[in-house]
C-alpha cells in the first residue's frame, strides 16, 4: 500500500522513472522482509508445538507396543533405524513417502550414502548436531529432487560403547529452508539496493519533525560534515543563507501534504563552499495516513550549474567561435530567408551578405535535392531535430558542394521561429570515398581471382608476423592440411608436429636458415592429416627484414603435390619395369639368335659336302643359291644381335651402297615362284 501511494505521488510531481523504480523496489523488499520474518516465526512456533505434542505422545505410548506401531505407521515424520555401514534396518511409511519411494522394502534395499546424498561428503553434515540435538541437511529423493530434513537421531551403543545402530526421526523442513533462503536473498537485495543508492546518490532520512536520522557517505562527502555532525540536526542547517523563504514554504507545504517534492537547491558546505543538488523529498506514510519520516534523495548538479554559469559568461565569445568555424552554419527564418550565416558559409558559397538578403535557402539547393530539403525544413519547423542530413548546395559560380550535418529548430519563448543548420563540406571526402569503393571492388575481384587460382593450383599461403607473433593463413591452406583455424592457435613450434616425423628436422633447418639469412627457401615434405593419411607438399617462401637485419615477416606457400609424387613414383616404376623387360628381351634375342645360327651352320656344312659330291652345273648353281640365302639369313640374325647391342651403344653413321643393296634384293626375288608367269 505504501509503495502504491508513493508511486502515485512521485508520478504527479515528475520524479524520474528510474528513481521511482529504485525506491519502489527498496520499499517492496522491506515489506517482504517483515512479512517473511513473521511467517517464519509463526511456522517455527507451530512446528515446535507439533513436535512437543508428538514427543509427549511417543513417551506415553512407548510401553504399549501395538499403539506405538500404529503411531509409527501413521506419523507424517520419517522414523528410521540404520546401520553404521549405511543400510536401513527399519523405516516407517512416512519416511518412504517423504523420500518418494514406492515401498518400505525398496527403501530398505538402498545404500544410504550413495542413494540419499548428492555427494558423499555431505554425509559429514549429519554429524554436526546442534545444541538441541538436531541437525539440518539435504537429501536426494528417488526422483533426484532435493529435500531438506531436520534430523533428531542418536547412536545406540552396547555396554562397551560400541555403536550398534542409529535411530531417529526426520522432518521435512524444505518449505522453511526455502523461506529462509528467500529471506536471505531479499535481505541481500535490500542491501544491494541500498548500496546502489548510497554509491550513486546523496541520501538522508529525517523524522516527521525534519531531524536527520540517517546520512550516507555521499552526503558527508559533499557537505564536508561527518555523520555525527549531521545526525540529530535539523535538515535546514545546511541551507544556503540566501535561499528564498517562499521556496522553502512551498516545499514544506507539498511534503507535509504527503506529496513528493522535487527541485534544484543550493546548499552550504561546512567549509563555506556552495554546492547544488537536484533534490527529491519523499514522505513515508503509515497505515494511519500519517507521515512518520522523509527520505531525501539528491543528485550533485554543482558542475551542471557551474557549466550554466560558464555558458552564460561565454555567450559573448560564441559568435566569434561560430565565425571562425570551418563548418557552414546558417540560421533561417520561417519562410526560408537567411537570418545569419558565418564567414565559412560566405566563403564557400561565394555570396555576399547583401546578396543573401534577397535570397532564400531554396535558391541555392541543387534541383535534385530540393524536394527532400523542403520536406526536411517543414519537419524541423514542427519541432523535430534531424541529424546526419545530406544535401548539395550550388555556389554562385555554379559549383556543386556536398554537405552533411544536423538541422535543429530555432526556438524562442517555447515557439519555433526558424531553423538552424550546421553543415560540413564533404565534397572532397565523397570523391575519396567513391574512389575507395572502386578500389575496394577491384581489390575484391583480385582477391577472388587469387582465391580461385589457389584452389585450382592447390596452393595455400601463410604469413608469420614476427612483431605480433601472429600467423595468418588462406582458406586453401586450411583445405590442404584438412584442418581448421583453431588448430593453429598454438605456438609455431608445436605446429611442427603436423609434419611427418622423418621430415621435421628438414623443415626446422629450412626455416632457421631462411630466418637467419633472410632469403628464400624451397623444400618438399610430408604432412600428416588428422585421419592419419600422408600428403606430399612443396613449400616455397622467403623472409623479409628491416634495415638492421631483424626479421619482420615470413611469407610461405604450400602446394599439394601428392598426385604428382604418385605419378613420378608410377613413372619410375614403369622405367624400372621397362629396363627389366629390355634386359629379358636382350637375353631372349641372344638365345634365339644362337639357337637359329647353329642349324644354319649345319646346313652350310651339308651344302659344302654336297658341292664336293656333284659336278652337275645346275645342281651346283642351286646349291650356291641356297648357300647364299642361308648366309643372308645368318647375316640377318647377326644384324638383330648387332641391333640389340647397338641400342645400348652410341650411334655411328656409315655410308650405304644402294647399288649393292638393290642387286641383293633382285637376287633374292629372282627365283620366287609367286612372281613368275
Amino acid at each position: 500500500m505504501r509503495s502504491k501511494i508513493l508511486k502515485e505521488q512521485c508520478v504527479v510531481v515528475g520524479v524520474k522513472s528510474e528513481e521511482i523504480e529504485a525506491i519502489d523496489k527498496l520499499l517492496l523488499l522491506v515489506d517482504n522482509t517483515y512479512s517473511t520474518f513473521e511467517e517464519k516465526a509463526q511456522q517455527q512456533e507451530i512446528e515446535l508445538l507439533k513436535y512437543k505434542a508428538i514427543a509427549k505422545g511417543l513417551s506415553r505410548l512407548a510401553s504399549e507396543n501395538d499403539q506405538y506401531k500404529l503411531l509409527f505407521d501413521q506419523m507424517v515424520d520419517g522414523i528410521y533405524k540404520s546401520t553404521v555401514e549405511g543400510k536401513f534396518i527399519d523405516v516407517n511409511p512416512g519416511l518412504v513417502k517423504m523420500l518418494g519411494y514406492n515401498s518400505k522394502e525398496e527403501l530398505l534395499s538402498i545404500d544410504i550414502k550413495k542413494d540419499l546424498y548428492f555427494d558423499e561428503s555431505e554425509r559429514d553434515v549429519v554429524d554436526q548436531v546442534g545444541e538441541d540435538g538436531t541437525s539440518i541437511y539435504r537429501l536426494k529423493r528417488k526422483d533426484g529432487s532435493e529435500i531438506w530434513v531436520e534430523d533428531r537421531g542418536k547412536y545406540v551403543t552396547d555396554d562397551n560403547g560400541k555403536i550398534l545402530y542409529n535411530e531417529g526421526n526426520l522432518r521435512d523442513v524444505t518449505s522453511r529452508i526455502k523461506i529462509e533462503q528467500h529471506l536471505q536473498k531479499s535481505q541481500k537485495e535490500t542491501s544491494d539496493y541500498r548500496k546502489a543508492l548510497d554509491q550513486s546518490l546523496i541520501v538522508s532520512i529525517t523524522n516527521y519533525e525534519g531531524i536527520i536520522t540517517y546520512a550516507n557517505e555521499n552526503l558527508c562527502r559533499i557537505s564536508k560534515y561527518s555523520q555525527e555532525e549531521l545526525i540529530g540536526k535539523h535538515h535546514r542547517f545546511t541551507n544556503f543563507n540566501g535561499e528564498n523563504d517562499e521556496d522553502i514554504s512551498l516545499q514544506n507545504e507539498v511534503v507535509e501534504a504527503g506529496k513528493v517534492w522535487r527541485g534544484e537547491v543550493r546548499k552550504l558546505a561546512k567549509d563555506g563552499s556552495e554546492y547544488w543538488v537536484d533534490q527529491t523529498i519523499v514522505p513515508f506514510i503509515n497505515d494511519s495516513g500519517e507521515i512518520y519520516q522523509y527520505v531525501t534523495i539528491r543528485i550533485d548538479i554543482t558542475e551542471k550549474k557551474n557549466s550554466e554559469i560558464r555558458t552564460r559568461e561565454s555567450e559573448e565569445n560564441f559568435r566569434e567561435i561560430i565565425q571562425s568555424s570551418n563548418d557552414l552554419i546558417q540560421s533561417l527564418n520561417l519562410d526560408g530567408s537567411f537570418d545569419f550565416v558565418n564567414a565559412s558559409w560566405l566563403r564557400t558559397m561565394e555570396y555576399s551578405e547583401d546578396e543573401l538578403s534577397k535570397m532564400k535557402i531554396f535558391d541555392i539547393i541543387c534541383e535534385d535535392h530540393l524536394a527532400d530539403c523542403v520536406g526536411t525544413f517543414q519537419r524541423v519547423l514542427s519541432g523535430e531535430k534531424i541529424n546526419n542530413v545530406k544535401t548539395i548546395f550550388v555556389t554562385k559560380s555554379n559549383k556543386k558542394v556536398i554537405l552533411e550535418g544536423n538541422v535543429v529548430p530555432k526556438i524562442k519563448n517555447n515557439t519555433v521561429v526558424g531553423v538552424r543548420t550546421f553543415l560540413r563540406d564533404v565534397t572532397e571526402r565523397n570523391v575519396a570515398e567513391a574512389q575507395t569503393i572502386v578500389a575496394n571492388e577491384q581489390l575484391e575481384i583480385k582477391i577472388d581471382q587469387l582465391r580461385e587460382s589457389q584452389e585450382v593450383a592447390q596452393l595455400g599461403t601463410w604469413i608469420l608476423d614476427f612483431k605480433t607473433g601472429k600467423t595468418t593463413h588462406t582458406n586453401e591452406f586450411y583445405k590442404i592440411l584438412e584442418r581448421e583455424e583453431k588448430d593453429f592457435n598454438i605456438p609455431v613450434g608445436e605446429q611442427l608436429l603436423y609434419f611427418h616425423p622423418e621430415d621435421r628436422a628438414l623443415v626446422t633447418e629450412a626455416f632457421m636458415n631462411v630466418i637467419q639469412a633472410q632469403k628464400g627457401y624451397q623444400f618438399e615434405a610430408r604432412l600428416l592429416m588428422p585421419n592419419g593419411r600422408v600428403k606430399n607438399i612443396l613449400s616455397v617462401g622467403r623472409c623479409s627484414g628491416d634495415e638492421n637485419g631483424y626479421p619482420l615477416r615470413l611469407l610461405g606457400t604450400i602446394q599439394d603435390i601428392t598426385e604428382r609424387k604418385k605419378a613420378e613414383q608410377k613413372l619410375e616404376k614403369s622405367i624400372q619395369e621397362l629396363k627389366k623387360t629390355n634386359s629379358e628381351l636382350d637375353k631372349f634375342v641372344y638365345s634365339v639368335s644362337h639357337d637359329l645360327r647353329a642349324p644354319l651352320s649345319s646346313m652350310l656344312g651339308v651344302i659344302e659336302i654336297s658341292e664336293d659330291d656333284t659336278t652337275d652345273e645346275m645342281m651346283l648353281t642351286h646349291l650356291n643359291m641356297l648357300k647364299n640365302n642361308i648366309k643372308k639369313l645368318d647375316g640377318f640374325i647377326s644384324d638383330i644381335l648387332d641391333y640389340s647391342r647397338n641400342a645400348r651403344l652410341e650411334i655411328k653413321k656409315e655410308e650405304i651402297d644402294f647399288k649393292e643393296m638393290l642387286s641383293d634384293i633382285t637376287q633374292n626375288l629372282k627365283y620366287m615362284g609367286a612372281l613368275t608367269g
